[in-house]
């Protein structure tokens, strides 16, 4: 058989034939000669961490419909439910990003919506117990 003899080189690799190359993954163990260091490294490994969000997205469906029937000042309670919905309909898709925009705007027009009616009934009240508005009742006995 023919045996090969080793390289003179200081490179390793250099000079090799079809019978000595590895295919495969086995690192070099010893010293490589060009640079007089050890040629086995460790094998290394990556760890990839993958975070999933698992925080809520509230689509505020519930004040949307309360809005909407109780204090629709503006339409602004059905503009909110709208937003509910399509808030709604991107969570459904995966699209969390799109959900959350439409969520603040729902979440806002309700805040804007409560913040009026709650502001109305509070100067009808004002009002009504200043003597200001009245109530008038018709006296049908003549």
């Amino acid at each position: 058989m023919d045996t090969e003899k080793p390289s003179s080189s200081l490179n390793p690799g250099e000079e090799m034939h079809n019978s000595q190359i590895n295919y495969g993954y086995q690192p070099h163990k010893g010293e490589v000669p060009a640079y007089n260091a050890p040629a086995y490294y460790p094998p290394t490994s990556t760890v990839v961490t993958i975070i999933q969000d698992n925080s809520v997205i509230k689509d505020h469906i519930i004040w949307s419909i309360f809005s909407t029937l109780y204090m629709n000042c503006c339409c602004l309670g059905f503009a909110a439910l709208v937003f509910s919905v399509k808030s709604r309909d991107q969570k459904l898709l995966g699209n969390r990003v799109g959900a959350k925009s439409y969520s603040d705007t729902a979440r806002n027009l309700n805040i804007t919506t409560t913040t009026i009616a709650t502001l109305w009934f509070i100067l009808m009240i004002i009002l009504f117990a200043s003597g200001i508005l009245t109530f008038r009742s018709y006296n049908t006995h003549t």
